[in-house]
């Protein structure tokens, strides 16, 4: 005896095995998504804490030659230094940049130029062709690093004077 084969069996089991099929696709999509968007986020707040560390840097850096304005002026010279804090004394700049994990920082002092004779009792700074200016210092602090294989660099400058 034969048994009769139905043909609305076949498609009911073809469209099972498709819906099989989609749904196992979408559950991948969804995966492979939740993946891509977890490596996007990652990098993001690998680049947040990056940022927020160099801030913290070149704030710190700025603050330290404030403070040690404040105690003496007349300490201050040009040149390229880092700071360093002692218990006892404070902060002081030291000759040459430092290397803090991934950054390196520096601080950089460069003497003001101001214009001859403008008539005033402060004169505009000017880039070229002035006098210097005894009681004034461009500071730069500098911070450099390295990022998804790019050189970064973010600075931080500031007219720091005799006058406060």
């Amino acid at each position: 005896m034969r048994k009769r084969i139905d043909a609305n069996c076949f498609l009911e089991k073809g469209f099972t095995l498709i819906e099989v099929v989609v749904a196992i696709g979408l559950v991948l999509m969804l995966i492979v998504g939740g993946v891509a968007m977890n490596q996007i986020v990652a990098v993001g707040v690998e680049m947040a804490q990056s940022k927020v560390s160099v801030n913290k840097l070149l704030q710190e850096g700025m603050e330290a030659v404030l403070s040690v304005r404040a105690n003496d002026f007349t300490v201050i010279e040009e040149g390229v230094f880092h700071p360093e804090f002692d218990d006892s004394s404070g902060w002081s700049l030291v000759s040459n940049e430092e290397v803090i994990g991934n950054f390196t920082r520096r601080i950089r002092v460069d003497r003001v130029l101001r214009s001859i004779g403008c008539g005033k009792m402060v004169c505009e700074i000017v880039t070229g062709g002035g006098v210097v200016d005894s009681g004034s210092y461009w500071v730069t602090v500098e911070v450099d690093w390295v990022e998804k294989g790019e050189s970064r660099q973010e600075s931080l400058k500031n007219l720091v004077t005799y006058w406060r």
